[in-house]
């Protein structure tokens, strides 16, 4: 294993896999004498690091001569950014050098094309190389990037003056950062001064304006288990049942990831097989959804016992408890059977989270017809129809047979739509939750907040950033977040501050929720999607002090 920074979760996990005596560290602070008279090996250039209190935007517009002068002296350059709406609007503006884009939207054989100037978005942190077939120096003579976090400035500025295996070592490399007011006026400390990769790398550690991008060691104690889980189960499906084998390296996982966790390989795979009745089940035909008794009482007996249940009160209701009243109470009542549902679609897309944690719920995915290559090289795409609706002015199709006659043969999407052209403000999001049982807010608050849930039925708004000015929402996309149950941690009033406190300076970002009580609309915070399993095992002390009973895990039942 190579690392540059290693955490101490790492140390910790690999003493929990391999034993203390197990493995070793090799670093220059312990190498061995016997190394002391051999040659070294340069792996990085010099480099002159140019630190910016601006708007990485701005100043690129302000400075396109620059980048001109880089490719006409043949200076390879990357510009990084942590948004692919920056990076798409920096592409625009720069179209004539015909640089290449490394992101998300980009198919893989696009993102291995060489060209002088490449604008990427955090896809190339981890595990891309910048390769460049025959050159004889670095790959990255100068880079340009923003950085609001310690570990991805550091490994950013990385990119530039690689020279491992290379025969020129010698010349030097430029970076450009933007950085945030606070983090500029702590690093003018260190201004002018020189320091090795090492020494860098422990300042940027220190430094509060810079943290850490993800605090990922209590989503691993909370959940790592159950998304490694997943792969495990589909393996079981190629092996002969019961097989021993699988059950010891379920124990091996749950020992590295979760020492102190309770659950047992047969709990997990019960929860898996529940998952999979429950997605069979919303895929039938209604008369065969309501003909299966036992199916229906099963699934009734866990919606019947989630509203019985409060976090200072629990009770199991029974299948059997639930056959006598199916006729009365369920089968043949329409609003009863679509209340069923909306649950049971709501457990599969939380237990769809949990086990694809990568590719869970972040927003609906829109068919996007892009003739102007505004959101990538392909001018037919697949992508988040969030993302596409805040940062370009869109046209919505009426079908997918009206889309196919502009756009060729496409998959199913939630939205047909084709990018017109950027957005001159960004938009921001917002929802509404009708509230259509009319729950008094105590009872909302029991059932919907301070623990991740599946919620369906929930309303988008839209606003500008900056004057607020609200926009209005197409149908289409309304109706693709109204129809679907979205995994999401709903945070009430006494533990907004401590939401805040926990989001603030990271990646992610809460989202208005107003609740309407009988008209009277009570506004929370809301994380969605699979940002909510990043923030709820930070939150967990904060709920414990707040005296409350506190389930750290999504509602399942």
């Amino acid at each position: 294993m190579l690392s540059a920074t290693p955490r101490n979760a790492v140390y910790r996990y690999l003493n929990q896999l391999f034993g203390a005596d197990g493995w070793q560290r090799v670093g220059p602070d312990n190498e061995p004498a016997t190394s002391a008279d051999l040659p070294t090996t340069p792996t990085l250039t010099p480099l002159t690091l140019h630190i910016h209190n601006a708007k990485l935007e701005e100043w690129l517009q302000t400075q396109s001569q620059l980048i001109d002068d880089w490719q006409a002296n043949a200076l390879d350059s990357v510009i990084i950014s942590s948004s692919l709406g920056k990076i798409n609007r920096m592409y625009a503006s720069l179209r004539q050098l015909k640089p290449v884009r490394i992101t998300g939207p980009e198919p893989p054989e696009h993102r291995r094309l060489v060209r002088p100037v490449i604008l990427a978005t955090p896809t190339v942190d981890i595990g891309y190389n910048f390769g460049r077939p025959g050159k004889t120096r670095q790959s990255i003579d100068r880079l340009i990037c923003d950085a609001k976090f310690g570990d991805e400035l550091t490994q950013r500025i990385g990119r530039a003056g690689r020279v491992l295996g290379r025969e020129e070592t010698a010349i030097p490399s430029e970076a450009h950062v933007f950085v945030s007011e606070e983090a500029f006026a702590a690093l003018k400390t260190w201004d002018q001064q020189i320091f090795n990769r090492a020494e860098w790398a422990g300042i940027i550690q220190q430094l509060e304006q810079l943290p850490a991008k993800h605090q990922l060691e209590g989503y691993i104690n909370q959940y790592a288990l159950l998304e490694s889980f997943y792969p495990l189960l589909k393996l079981q499906q190629l092996t002969p049942k019961d097989d021993p084998d699988q059950e010891t390296l379920f124990e091996a996982m749950r020992a590295i990831f979760a020492p102190t966790s309770k659950r047992t390989f047969k709990s997990f795979r019960h929860v898996y097989q529940l998952y999979e009745e429950r997605e069979q089940w919303l895929k039938l035909a209604a008369s065969a959804k309501w003909a299966d008794r036992n199916a229906v009482a099963k699934h009734y007996a866990k919606y019947l016992t989630w509203l019985a249940c409060t976090k200072s009160i629990q009770q199991e209701i029974s299948p059997q408890q639930v056959r006598p009243i199916l006729d009365s109470r369920l089968i043949g009542h329409e609003k009863q059977q679509t209340e069923l549902i909306d649950f049971i679609e709501s457990q599969v897309a939380m237990t769809k989270a949990l086990f694809n944690f990568r590719e869970a719920w972040q927003g609906p995915k829109a068919a996007i017809y892009d003739p102007k290559q505004l959101l990538s090289s392909q001018t037919l795409n697949y992508f988040d129809l969030f993302h596409v609706f805040c940062n370009y002015e869109v046209t919505i199709y009426r079908s997918k047979a009206q889309f196919e006659q502009d756009a060729g043969p496409s998959e199913a999407a939630a939205v047909y739509l084709q990018i017109m052209q950027h957005r001159a403000t960004q938009l921001g999001l917002a929802f509404d939750y009708p509230n259509s049982d009319q729950l008094e807010q105590k009872t909302f608050e029991e059932r919907y907040c301070n623990a991740i849930v599946g919620l369906k039925g929930l309303l988008l708004s839209a606003y500008e950033y900056g004057s607020r000015t609200t926009v209005p929402v197409p149908a289409a996309i309304r109706s693709a977040v109204e129809t679907n149950a979205i995994p999401c941690l709903i945070v009430d009033q006494a533990s907004i501050s401590a939401l805040i406190r926990v989001l603030q300076g990271g990646p992610i970002y809460r989202q208005r929720l107003n609740v309407d009580f009988n008209s009277m609309f009570e506004e929370y915070s809301m994380v969605t999607g699979t940002a909510a399993f990043h923030v709820i095992p930070e939150l967990k002390r904060h709920f414990l002090m707040r005296q409350k009973r506190v389930n750290d895990q999504p509602i399942l039942l």
